[in-house]
């Protein structure tokens, strides 16, 4: 990349962070005291029995090409151990899909808007009441230092129980890859492969994502309420929030060489894919990137995001 798209991606990720904060703080703040107390759980403390800790962890999202999968995605629970987002987990339990466990970040889900009572893992900043009605496994939620060093170091000393922070990537996905990478490196999880599925980062086929809140079809792209932010980039339809989402979540790859894997039909095409038939019968493709081609992926989409994301102004 060229200093001056450096400089883009800066101006993209502070600006980013800083509506965030300026939309999130108050809230965060006040879930934060309210989730202390003496009896709450770490990433630590987290386990899964043996029968369901296995070599490959599927992360399942709400992007639409899952859909294709719906009649036979229980047979996952046969070969994986399932992590579901809260996006995907109406759907995921209508389709006979239940998770191992679930990784939530948004502070606007409560007790009532999520089913199931498998155990669930997040930050601090979670709506109390969730946190209280859920088998929770906490975190502290990063902001990645520079001007959010203040905001960091004020949770981390208020959360000195737990285990530490986990670094904000944007959207759930990212942060779901980066809390089962540490519980790998802990030996908690055994997974060798973490494998991407419903997670499109767009449309597929005029779907904009699984169907929520109770309805019975998919919403389509166009619908009112759905993609209104919704632009065509790259031959893709997304919004400019998955675009970001997407290389941040290449960023991560880059940073740790994670063992992702996706089945996802979305613009996620620098992941090395595994057909869903032959993730059933764990033959995954040979010849896996190595770091450097892995880092070179990452920098051609950031150099393209940097060129041609799609700014307010414009």
């Amino acid at each position: 990349m060229t200093e001056e798209q450096k400089q883009i991606i800066l101006e993209i990720d502070s600006i980013a962070k800083t509506k965030t904060l300026e939309t999130f703080e108050a809230r965060w703040l006040q879930y934060v005291d309210e989730n202390q107390g003496p009896n709450r759980k770490s990433l630590s403390d987290f386990s899964l029995p043996d029968d369901r800790n296995k070599d490959v962890i599927v992360i399942v999202g709400p992007g639409p090409s899952i859909m294709q999968y719906q009649e036979r995605l229980h047979e996952l629970t046969d070969v994986a151990t399932i992590c579901v987002l809260p996006t995907a987990l109406e759907w995921s339990l209508s389709q006979g899909l239940y998770p191992d466990f679930v990784v939530i970040q948004d502070s606007g889900y409560d007790e009532i808007d999520l089913p199931g009572d498998c155990p669930f893992i997040g930050p601090t900043t979670l709506q109390p009441g969730l946190v209280q009605a859920k088998d929770m496994y906490l975190f502290t939620l990063l902001l990645g230092g520079g001007i959010f060093r203040g905001w960091d170091e004020a949770c981390l000393e208020k959360d000195t129980d737990l285990d530490g922070g986990i670094e904000s990537m944007g959207c759930v996905t990212n942060m779901a890859i980066e809390v089962i990478s540490l519980l790998r490196g802990s030996g908690q999880l055994k997974a060798n492969k973490i494998v991407l599925i419903g997670q499109d980062f767009g449309g597929y086929k005029g779907i904009a994502r699984v169907p929520r809140f109770g309805d019975l079809e998919a919403p389509k792209i166009g619908d009112k309420g759905v993609t209104e932010d919704w632009v065509e980039w790259n031959g893709f339809q997304t919004d400019p929030r998955m675009i970001w989402y997407k290389y941040k979540l290449l960023l991560l790859w880059a940073r740790t060489s994670a063992p992702l894997w996706s089945t996802s039909h979305g613009m996620l095409y620098e992941i090395p894919f595994v057909f869903f038939e032959r993730l059933l019968r764990g033959k995954f493709p040979s010849g896996y990137p190595g770091h450097k081609e892995i880092v070179r992926r990452f920098e051609q989409y950031a150099g393209l995001m940097a060129d041609t994301f799609p700014r307010e102004e414009e």
